[in-house]
């Protein structure tokens, strides 16, 4: 199956992919992520028992490389700072329905997939683990959530994004 647009009355395509009917996931998912997001974010620290919030933008932008140069700027609020915050990652595609995500610099970070039903991840960082979840809400909605565990953290971040364009 291919991906698919919805269309306006006069033909042009309209918004993201669609998944294709049947499976939930998305086709082509770097296509559905390409472009602009609104992005909240909660950050709980099970040990400190505190919560933070990061509210800002993200982008997904093709290179000429094929792959989705993302970027998230924004304000992060933890008990005792409050200031601009900004990451970057590198989203290259890995089959029909996957992701790869890399660190700015290429570093190996997680595989990814967009679903209804919800797609689990990892990643190992010395004796931490962080365990993810990509979940797809709607054709404008998607989340990521991190579970981070090691000897000195304890960690629930949840990620919302929402198109903007």
């Amino acid at each position: 199956m291919t991906a698919r647009a919805s269309a306006a009355s006069d033909g042009r395509a309209v918004g993201p992919p669609a998944a294709p009917v049947g499976t939930g996931r998305i086709h082509a998912p770097l296509d559905y992520l390409e472009g602009r997001w609104e992005l909240s974010r909660v950050i709980a620290d099970e040990r400190r028992a505190t919560r933070g919030r990061f509210r800002g933008s993200a982008s997904f932008e093709r290179t000429e490389l094929g792959l989705l140069a993302y970027t998230e700027s924004g304000e992060l609020e933890l008990p005792g700072h409050r200031g601009r915050a900004t990451r970057s990652y590198r989203y290259l595609p890995d089959g029909a329905h996957r992701f790869r995500v890399e660190f700015a610099d290429g570093r190996a970070f997680h595989d990814g997939e967009l679903s209804p039903a919800g797609f689990e991840t990892e990643h190992r960082c010395g004796s931490d683990r962080y365990a993810g979840r990509y979940v797809l809400g709607s054709k404008r909605r998607w989340s990521l959530s991190w579970r981070i565990t090691g000897p000195a953290k304890s960690l629930h971040i949840e990620s919302v994004f929402e198109r903007v364009r």
